[in-house]
This record gives structure tokens, C-alpha cells and sequence, in this order.
């Protein structure tokens, strides 16, 4: 998995690419939980993740309750639709919160 941070006055953003998975989740929760204490808004990109598993899920709901704990505010943003699918599967829409859209070419099979 790669991960890219991006930092301004206004907010930190955080791209992640390839699999969010139990391989790599460790690395991801160190630059979320970092993200999250040095900004008041992290915003989390997910367009270029192509696979997530429980792990992965796992670790993006911790990260969403340290930033409720911490008075921050967490925002998922271009879901993939491997991030998508995984969370209409697990029911988990309603805990995140995000708007969760497909670009056109991603729901034609």
C-alpha cells in the first residue's frame, strides 16, 4: 500500500492506493492517528484502493471514532468501488457518514 500526506493550515489529506488490508493497516493507522492530532479536518481519499478487508475496515472505524473523541472531523472522500462494496456489505454506511459515489466508469460492468 502506498501513502501519500498532504498538509495545509485548513486540513491534512491523506490518499491511500493499492490494498487496505491486514498487511498494511498498521502504517495507515500510525498516519491516521498522527493526521488526526496534528489537524482539526482530515479527509481520507479511497479512489485508488482496490481491495479492503476487514482489517482495512476495521482500522477506518477506529480512526472515525479517535476523531469524534478528539472534537475532529474525519471525511472518507472518492471511494473506490472495492471500499463501496465493502461497506454496503457490512452495513456500515450510516457509521461513516460520507457520500459515497461511483464515477460512470466504474458502475458499468
Amino acid at each position: 500500500m502506498d501513502i501519500q500526506v498532504q498538509s495545509s493550515p485548513e486540513q491534512t489529506s491523506v490518499s491511500f492506493s493499492g490494498e487496505l488490508d491486514i498487511y498494511g493497516v498498521t502504517d495507515a493507522n500510525e498516519v491516521l492517528l498522527g493526521a488526526l492530532n496534528d489537524a482539526q479536518r482530515v479527509e481520507v481519499d479511497l479512489h485508488d484502493i482496490e481491495a479492503v478487508d476487514g482489517a482495512g475496515l476495521q482500522m477506518l472505524m477506529e480512526a472515525k471514532l479517535e476523531a469524534v473523541r478528539l472534537g475532529r472531523e474525519l471525511s472518507l472522500v472518492q471511494h473506490s468501488e472495492a471500499v463501496v462494496e465493502a461497506i454496503e456489505l457490512t452495513h456500515l454506511t450510516a457509521f461513516f457518514g460520507d457520500p459515497m459515489v461511483l464515477r460512470a466508469e466504474e458502475g458499468k460492468a
